[in-house]
């Protein structure tokens, strides 16, 4: 999940500036395209990649790298459509 979809979109970006607008178009794209031949991504695979990008930001918290209010992540449910 996170070396084929998270790190090739969102990787260059420190975790410190990543923006809940950057989130969101990155799960958009992966509905409408991340799948194979840029087909839509199948729902399982979009809510492991949800989960893996909430877990690692979830750890920055944790860390203190990241603020709890930099932390919004948009729900899966919002996305899919």
């Amino acid at each position: 999940m996170l070396d084929f979809y998270i790190l090739p979109k969102l990787g260059d970006i420190p975790i410190q500036e990543i923006t809940s607008d950057q989130l969101e178009g990155f799960f958009r794209e992966l509905v409408k395209s991340g799948g194979k031949k840029n087909n839509p991504l199948p729902h399982g695979t979009y809510k492991s990649c949800a989960n893996v990008l909430s877990m690692g930001l979830n750890y920055a918290v944790s860390k203190k790298k990241l603020g709890a209010s930099g932390c919004i992540i948009v729900s899966a449910s919002t996305i899919r459509t």
